[in-house]
């Protein structure tokens, strides 16, 4: 039952009065410096505000500038309590069957799991999206091939309607949590930002302005999603622009499980074909857009990768990473294959490592010798994104 359902939160006892101890309850068993001031007394349970100090105090070392933001996601999480509730009842005793769950977590979060597979979802392109070990997470970095192909969707119709007027407004789908049913997760994050999000990465809704059809007898705009992992490229294309109906490729069977929920989760479930496959393989004709977020680390550095400067890498799934000998052997694969694959006036988007500019525009310049292949910076000016397109 979700937390919306289950009526107030439970309150154990009266209010307990602070006196000063040695930290209990979720420090217990933990190798963590004592929290310095206050806390419970052993004969009551821990207030949200305690536990919220002893969480935020606990994660410093692993999420290093947002230990506070972390501690209330954790703590929302599995109280089902908005952000400004958690501020306003921090002298509200936790229950100690909630305090043992939260201890769990913060148990799973030190030793290296990444925020979102404890919760079950991340926040991507204002859409939130259920995750799990099947999928790498979402970054906020790929939100610029999302937008990057919405408003090439936009000119498109615009030029397909012959007009020039500005087209009726859409904004971004309402953000919803959508825990997968077999794991059992805890309600969403609300209206705040994923921890871990960039926000220079972040833009305002208002620049999301796209056409809901092009023509009445127009056929629909087409696209590929390769290596669609959790579904969060074509999950977000399809909620924002109605026009588009798409592949979203993965040769994952979990991902492509985890693809369809979200999928189904945000109501575009009919204008998204999962396919299971290797590439561009399983699509049965060329489309008018492809998007690829695909591996592109390489193999020497994947260690570093998955190591103790990335630790949260090692629980994502190898296969999402591993980009081979030079980090662009799956994208060489897929870009000898695109031109039978991209129709004619359509566009490619693929993301890369911001190590991997040159290489890559001059092998997509020789898959597509007619095509105006350019690189595309994110907001931070780092290399992110080829495009090729023809105009």
């Amino acid at each position: 039952m979700p937390w919306s359902e289950r009526g107030p939160f439970p309150r154990v006892g009266l209010k307990p009065t602070p006196t000063p101890c040695a930290p209990s309850g979720i420090c217990e068993n933990l190798v963590l410096s004592p929290v310095e001031g206050l806390c419970e007394s052993v004969d009551h349970s821990p207030s949200l505000a305690v536990i919220l100090r002893r969480l935020t105090l606990a994660l410093e070392d692993i999420a290093t500038g947002e230990a506070r933001i972390e501690a209330e996601v954790l703590l929302r999480h599995h109280t089902g309590l908005a952000r400004a509730q958690l501020l306003t009842r921090g002298g509200d005793p936790l229950d100690p069957e909630v305090e043992a769950a939260v201890h769990e977590s913060l148990r799973r979060r030190l030793r290296g799991e990444p925020l979102a597979y404890i919760t079950g979802h991340r926040e991507f392109f204002g859409l939130e999206f259920a995750v799990d070990a099947r999928v790498l997470i979402p970054r906020p970095e790929t939100e610029l091939l999302v937008e990057t192909a919405l408003e090439w969707v936009k000119a498109a119709s615009i030029e397909s309607r012959g007009t020039t007027s500005p087209p009726a407004p859409l904004l971004r789908g309402e953000r919803r949590p959508v825990p997968l049913p077999s794991q059992g997760r805890g309600e969403g994050l609300g209206s705040d930002a994923s921890p871990g999000t960039n926000l220079m990465f972040r833009r305002p809704p208002e620049t999301e302005l796209l056409l809901k059809a092009r023509r009445d007898d127009a056929p629909p705009v087409t696209f590929a999603d390769i290596g669609t992992g959790s579904g969060a490229i074509a999950v977000s294309l399809a909620v924002n622009a109605p026009v588009l109906h798409g592949y979203a490729v993965d040769a994952s069977t979990g991902a492509i499980e985890v693809a369809r929920h979200n999928a189904a989760a945000h109501g575009v479930a009919g204008r998204i074909e999962f396919l299971e496959g290797d590439l561009l393989a399983p699509l049965p004709g060329p489309v008018d857009m492809l998007l690829a977020n695909l591996p592109y680390v390489r193999q020497d550095q994947l260690p570093l990768w998955c190591g103790v400067a990335q630790v949260e890498l090692a629980w994502e799934p190898l296969a999402a990473l591993d980009g081979g000998l030079d980090g662009l052997d799956v994208i060489r694969r897929l870009l000898a294959d695109a031109p039978r694959y991209l129709r004619p006036g359509g566009l490619l988007l693929l993301e890369i490592g911001s190590w991997q500019g040159d290489e890559a525009l001059q092998l997509a310049a020789s898959a597509f010798p007619k095509g105006t292949v350019t690189l595309q910076r994110d907001l931070a000016g780092l290399s992110r994104m080829v495009r090729v397109g023809f105009w």
